[in-house]
């Protein structure tokens, strides 16, 4: 018997090893964004289509707030659709633009802006669903007394001026 016991010691299992550590996971840090007050200015906006203007004028802005203007247009159809027995043809035009002001450093404040058109596609029997629409969305930094200008399809131009 005293020679069995080396022979149960070398056959008896190994205990189980520790499973490895998991991987470390690196949390993620936003951009640092000042804790100081909100602050107010005003910026004058000109949005343009196609060579016109479509919205223009003043508008109050606020750090880590929304600002945004709204515009909708829908009316009879310049002349009647062909199609006969179709009563009706309306055109629809909007015009949206939002401004967020976000203050990222003492001295720089961000201004993400988007902006989205839509309007009556040319040709087309106007209540039958044919639009064109674009949108343009960037982010500036609006110097004061300097305008900023943004162009995106469509012929699509916004101006900006901090005040």
């Amino acid at each position: 018997m005293p020679f069995m016991l080396p022979f149960l010691l070398q056959t008896a299992p190994e205990s189980p090893r520790s499973p490895p550590a998991p991987p470390m996971a690196t949390p993620y840090m936003a951009p640092r964004i000042s804790t100081a007050p909100a602050e107010r200015f005003t910026v004058d906006v000109e949005v343009r289509g196609s060579s016109e203007i479509l919205w223009s004028g003043p508008l109050r802005v606020a750090t880590n707030q929304s600002t945004s203007i709204r515009r909708d247009r829908s009316e009879p159809a310049a002349t009647p659709c062909p199609d006969e027995g179709y009563v009706g043809g309306s055109e629809q035009t909007n015009l949206s633009v939002q401004l967020n002001a976000q203050r990222t450093r003492e001295d720089a404040t961000l201004v993400r802006v988007t902006v989205r058109w839509a309007r009556p596609a040319p040709g087309r029997c106007g209540s039958r669903g044919s639009a064109r629409t674009v949108e343009l969305n960037d982010t500036v930094e609006l110097p004061r007394g300097e305008w900023v200008t943004l162009r995106g399809d469509g012929n699509l131009e916004l101006r900006l001026r901090r005040q």
